[in-house]
């Protein structure tokens, strides 16, 4: 981190299957805003779930991440969900929303 920087700058990384799609930076944020649409072409045996990972990009430590399931998001959409990101700090908690199209 740069000495100038108290928070970290922040990026995400989203994997289903075997698609990595990566956020924007965020810089010197306590709390990033990712307001970023990604679409993966999945087919049906490609992935269970989709990763989504926080870390700070000036280290490479990760922040914190979330697995959602694609039966579960088939199944109901998540619209401004809160969830935890990290077991260790449970205040650290990111909100997304998340929906799955058939093509």
């Amino acid at each position: 981190m740069d000495d100038a920087n108290i928070y970290p700058n922040s990026q995400v990384t989203i994997q289903a299957g075997d698609q990595i799609k990566l956020s924007e930076i965020k810089k010197d944020s306590p709390h990033p805003e990712f307001q970023e649409s990604f679409v993966f072409l999945l087919k049906q045996e490609q992935s269970d779930e989709i990763n989504i990972t926080i870390c700070d990009v000036d280290n490479g430590s990760e922040l914190g991440k979330v697995s959602l399931s694609l039966i579960e998001l088939a199944e109901e959409s998540l619209q401004r969900k809160i969830l935890p990101i990290n077991p260790d700090q449970p205040y650290m908690t990111v909100t997304l929303s998340a929906n799955i199209k058939y093509c």
